[in-house]
């Protein structure tokens, strides 16, 4: 059975599968400046901040930083969680030892590609499961770390603010549905136990 890591870089190998995830491909001289800016920021300087929406913050914060297996360093504030792509970062093998990019293939340079956005955000929502938060508010993020936590708030089932998903975000999910069945992969996650006065007010 295949892995859920390493099937990743194959759904992306190439722009024509990634315009089918709704990744947006770049653009000619002619377009506007705005597309042009998205896409170079999706590629190269992807970046997410999120916050637990039921946070209790106390005047000392504890922050901890967690490698993902991408070579990301997700930064855990206890109550909110961020991470940037790291240009001079090589992801882990098994044996720990460093390797290429096992999502640059994706798109990107480096470890920013999409197949490692898809990945690290993925650990994330595994902490987001540990932590046991229902809900979250995005704080910031380029788009395509946006849609893919978007993603995996549907894959474990908690709560997501600060993000109203459109077309191209619904085709991007179903999509990569259809790629982890196909391929026999497990898909839905275990949900995050909700706490009896858990507030998801204003969530999507």
């Amino acid at each position: 059975m295949a892995t859920e890591s390493s099937s990743v870089p194959k759904l992306i190998s190439n722009p024509w599968a990634q315009r089918s995830l709704g990744i947006s491909l770049p653009k000619n001289l002619g377009s506007e400046l705005h597309a042009n800016v998205e896409y170079i920021c999706d590629a190269f300087y992807p970046f997410l901040q999120l916050v637990n929406v039921n946070a209790i913050f106390t005047e000392e914060t504890t922050i901890n930083f967690v490698t993902a297996s991408t070579g990301w360093i997700i930064h855990d504030y206890g109550e909110a969680i961020s991470t940037s792509a790291p240009h001079d970062a090589k992801p882990k093998k098994k044996d720990g030892s460093s390797s290429g990019d096992a999502g640059s293939s994706g798109g990107g340079s480096g470890s920013s590609g999409i197949g490692s956005q898809i990945i690290t955000v993925s650990e994330i929502a595994d902490l987001i499961a540990e932590k046991g938060w229902s809900a979250v508010e995005l704080i910031a993020g380029t788009k395509m770390m946006q849609r893919f936590i978007w993603i995996e708030s549907k894959k474990y089932g908690f709560d997501i603010s600060g993000y109203s998903p459109d077309a191209n975000d619904e085709r991007c999910y179903d999509r990569l549905v259809k790629h982890f069945k196909d391929n026999g992969l497990v898909w839905e996650r275990t949900p995050v136990k909700r706490k009896v006065n858990d507030k998801v007010s204003g969530a999507e």
